[in-house]
């Protein structure tokens, strides 16, 4: 918790990945996180220019507490004019595209969903609870199925922001297309890679929003 706040006070204008279960808050609860997402935004808007949260996404068994964290820092913190709290949905679930629907009837058309797209890296424990997609190929179907969704309803609603977080091509070059078609969404969007993965996409000639995991 404390590396947080460092990050939160050394940084500008950055990304800080919140994974909850590695600030040992496993066995809180909720009230208890919710708190520290008070916290964390307090202590960000003291800034001159704050930063952004990506509320990463865990295993089945966390996961519930997650999303309803995730839903109470957009709920509570995000405005059309900024996004200070992104939820993750991993692709690679059978029930995230119900998650999904729920999110746009709730979010998209007050401006305030922020959302990262992930194909998801829990799949070893996740697989034993039924969860997991057949394969990897509905696995890719579903990811870019949703993405184009969610680029689709920024003519409509274009205060939205996405995070495409991918080290697929196909689904970071459908990001690029619909940016060089629609440059005034160009700020909606961004592209998520690890650090060591995927230099190719992150350090391509397409000068959009990159971001670099750091461990």
């Amino acid at each position: 918790i404390d590396e947080i706040y460092k990050q939160i006070n050394v940084l500008e204008s950055s990304f800080i990945a919140l994974k909850f279960s590695s600030l040992g808050i496993n066995n809180e609860s909720l009230i208890f996180c919710q708190k520290l997402i008070d916290n964390f935004y307090k202590e960000n808007s003291k800034k001159k220019n704050p930063n952004k949260f990506l509320i990463d996404a865990e295993n089945y068994i966390i996961q519930p507490k997650i999303y309803d964290l995730s839903d109470y820092a957009i709920d509570n913190y995000n405005t059309p004019e900024n996004k200070y709290f992104y939820k993750t949905l991993q692709m690679y679930r059978n029930d995230v595209s119900n998650i999904f629907y729920e999110d746009i009837e709730k979010y998209i058309e007050n401006n305030k969903y922020a959302l990262k797209l992930v194909r998801g890296a829990y799949i070893s424990s996740d697989k034993k609870h039924n969860i997991i997609l057949s394969s990897k190929e509905d696995t890719d179907t579903q990811y870019n199925y949703i993405l184009n969704i969610f680029l689709s309803l920024l003519h409509e609603y274009p205060k939205n922001d996405i995070v495409i977080a991918t080290h697929n091509n196909l689904s970071y070059n459908m990001g690029i297309s619909f940016i060089k078609e629609n440059t005034e969404y160009k700020n909606n969007i961004y592209f998520a890679t690890l650090l060591g993965m995927a230099d190719n996409i992150c350090f391509d000639d397409n000068n959009y929003n990159k971001l670099k995991y750091v461990p």
